[in-house]
């Protein structure tokens, strides 16, 4: 399928301003490009009902978690659903904010309640700093779910892009640790092999929103000289077993660099005996859940994925 028209106006008007190529990637301009970018394209105007934030404690510290409620949640309902959300943003990039739409989307059209993680991230932070967040995070929500209403045996954890291979990482390092899985993942373009490079990287690797040159550099901006990239919390792909992992919901896009990542994640988990829905969106780029205002398609497709993320918790 062609390139959805309006991603294509999207992606024209990002290289219409995009300033000068040559320039080396920064971090604050990065940050602040992606700040921007979701003011302008993040559809935030879902119904929900509270939003909070607090800080949960870590063994580094803390880290803020912002909690997202349904619009008609009742003090007495009985226990929910509930989503651990991992922002994407290469480790480097993104934060509570520029999720903050499709957060709300989640919580909406699913009617669960979202949790999203505030991880550290590189350069300040290393690996494997936010893959313990991320771990920290799942730990204290299934421990805590009682008192926020929620039914500690529907909880899913989700992220897009490097956020779906903290998700990922996070389940695995509770497979190895003995401890209960969540009962869905819900991965969104997601980044599954650091060591590799897929056919897709290579045909999408530049003019696509994400870019070939900016993926490798984020992996450098993360990973100490010498770290082994086949690390399954790097790259879950590699992971020497799958088995044990939750049901998983699997969205990738046709024009996206990592669209093969996601779906050579897809065959793996089959072979694990792990159930697996798998959706490729055609004609639509990485990131395309954060730029609903932008793409009617996507603003289609991310209301798809709540409503089906919900019946998926409460089959």
């Amino acid at each position: 399928m062609p390139l959805d028209p309006h991603a294509k106006r999207l992606l024209n008007m990002l290289a219409a301003g995009g300033g000068d190529a040559s320039q080396p990637l920064e971090v604050a301009r990065l940050r602040k490009s992606f700040a921007d970018l979701a003011d302008l394209m993040d559809d935030r105007g879902a119904v929900v009902g509270a939003v909070e934030s607090f800080d949960i404690p870590t063994k580094a510290g803390s880290l803020t978690m912002r909690r997202y409620q349904p619009a008609d949640l009742a003090p007495d309902a009985a226990p929910t659903p509930a989503l651990l959300y991992l922002h994407g943003g290469a480790w480097v990039f993104c934060d509570l904010d520029t999720h903050d739409g499709l957060c709300r989307a989640l919580c909406q059209n699913g009617n669960l309640q979202v949790f999203a993680a505030g991880y550290r991230q590189a350069p300040e932070h290393k690996f494997p700093a936010p893959m313990e967040d991320a771990t920290a995070s799942l730990a204290w929500l299934v421990a805590h779910a009682g008192e926020f209403g929620v039914d500690a045996r529907r909880i899913a954890i989700g992220g897009d892009s490097a956020g779906a291979t903290l998700a990922i990482g996070a389940c695995l390092a509770a497979l190895a640790a003995a401890q209960p899985v969540p009962a869905l993942q819900l991965l969104l373009c997601p980044k599954t092999d650091v060591a590799g490079r897929a056919p897709s990287r290579a045909a999408f690797a530049t003019g696509y929103f994400l870019e070939d040159a900016t993926i490798a550099w984020a992996v450098a901006q993360l990973c100490p000289e010498g770290t082994d990239l086949s690390d399954w919390r790097l790259s879950p792909l590699r992971a020497p077993s799958l088995q044990g992992m939750p049901p998983t919901m699997i969205h990738t896009a046709e024009f996206d660099p990592l669209r093969d990542e996601g779906h050579a994640f897809a065959d793996r988990l089959r072979d694990a005996g792990v159930p697996v829905e798998v959706t490729c969106h055609a004609g639509l780029i990485h990131h395309f859940y954060g730029l609903t205002r932008a793409i009617p398609k996507a603003r289609d497709a991310v209301k798809t994925i709540g409503a089906r993320l919900g019946e998926r918790l409460r089959a």
